[in-house]
């Protein structure tokens, strides 16, 4: 302890040296302050005991409880033992405690409700903006079958024009998609339309098209070559949705590798009515 005081930095204006004690009004140690103070502490009356009246009654793991009341008390056993041992545990050992306590947290809230509750957020397809039209693309690959589904829909939700394509040859999935984007644009094109939004599910796709002109990757230059007619339009967006919002387009995807055909802007299906139905309602 006498090394630790003497280690203490001294200011560089002067100071003059005095005693305090936190735990009385006027600054004044006595006996009885300290043993008040530590009774007190003890049973849980300390300066910030509110905090720890909410700490406790909050629904949450034990464990997090008791690393919160170890954080707020400079307790927890790594610090203290660097402090006072001048030990250093490995961090192994750290990290595995981590894991640990994140673990039970993930198992505690599949068994119990969130403390704050998630705000509901509605997935669907959505209208697209005044003058644009939407053109979701999916593509699905089972083995050596790969079918493209490509759907586009005005901005009240009415259906233009779609298609599926079914292929047999061995493909990667993000290839297929890149495929089913120019498909769309395609369509675009056939449809003499100028402003469109483009979506689709996969992320790793989406993210290259924003970025088609920095992407050196060779998706990257794959993107650029497939997708020449971009500059073609006024303006194009592409986003990236989840797959409940982009469900017609998968539908037909689906459809072109049961049906081992290819049907070229038609109507819709009977198939995906219900989902065309459904989006345009919500969207209402």
């Amino acid at each position: 302890m006498g090394e630790r005081i003497c280690n203490l930095p001294i200011p560089p204006t002067d100071v003059n040296d005095c005693r305090t004690w936190l735990h009385n009004p006027h600054d004044a140690y006595t006996s009885k302050s300290t043993y008040s103070w530590l009774s007190l502490k003890r049973i849980g009356f300390g300066p910030h005991r509110l905090y720890w009246k909410i700490i406790w009654k909050l629904k949450m793991l034990p464990n997090v409880k008791v690393f919160s009341w170890r954080i707020g008390h400079d307790i927890l056993p790594t610090r203290n033992k660097m402090v006072f041992e001048e030990k250093d545990e490995p961090a192994r050992i750290v990290w595995e405690r981590a894991h640990t306590l994140s673990s039970d947290f993930r198992i505690f809230n599949m068994n119990e409700h969130p403390i704050i509750p998630q705000k509901p957020v509605y997935k669907g397809w959505k209208n697209p903006s005044k003058g644009f039209i939407k053109i979701n693309v999916d593509a699905a690959v089972v083995d050596r079958n790969v079918g493209y589904g490509i759907i586009a829909r005005d901005e009240d939700g009415f259906v233009i024009a779609g298609s599926y394509i079914f292929e047999n040859t061995a493909i990667d999935v993000v290839w297929a998609e890149l495929k089913a984007v120019t498909l769309g644009l395609n369509l675009a094109t056939s449809l003499h339309q100028t402003k469109i939004v483009m979506e689709s599910d996969n992320a790793t796709l989406i993210n290259t098209l924003k970025n088609r002109d920095k992407n050196v990757t060779i998706l990257g230059c794959c993107v650029n070559q497939e997708c020449e007619s971009i500059r073609e339009f006024d303006a194009i967006h592409f986003n990236w949705i989840d797959r409940n919002s982009n469900a017609a387009a998968d539908m037909l995807s689906k459809l072109a590798i049961k049906n081992r055909c290819e049907l070229f802007n038609m109507d819709y299906p009977s198939e995906i009515h219900k989902i065309i139905i459904n989006g345009a309602i919500k969207c209402v």
